[in-house]
């Protein structure tokens, strides 16, 4: 599995911890995906969205033969479907 490299999201200003919990739930949403790439419903025709749990995100990814591809983590408001041109 490729690591996920995850930029600074200030929520341990929100909560002390909650910081480290953001990647270990997109964590958690990734490896769902990966075991069961058809369980998230399709937002297009060929790609898939799959919530992380407690956080207004979600993990973007399209299905190849050889595994999925994360096309995006992505915010539920902000740049709403920015990464739909990614393939």
């Amino acid at each position: 599995m490729t690591k996920i490299v995850f930029f600074k999201v200030p929520y341990n200003a929100l909560r002390p911890g909650l910081g480290q919990a953001f990647p270990d739930e997109v964590e958690r949403a990734v490896t769902k995906s990966v075991a069961y790439p058809e369980a998230a419903p399709l937002v297009n025709h060929a790609v898939r969205k799959k919530l992380v749990r407690r956080f207004p995100y979600s993990v973007m990814y399209s299905e190849r033969p050889e595994g999925i591809r994360i096309l995006a983590v992505a915010h539920h408001k902000r740049r709403p479907l920015y990464w739909r041109d990614r393939r």
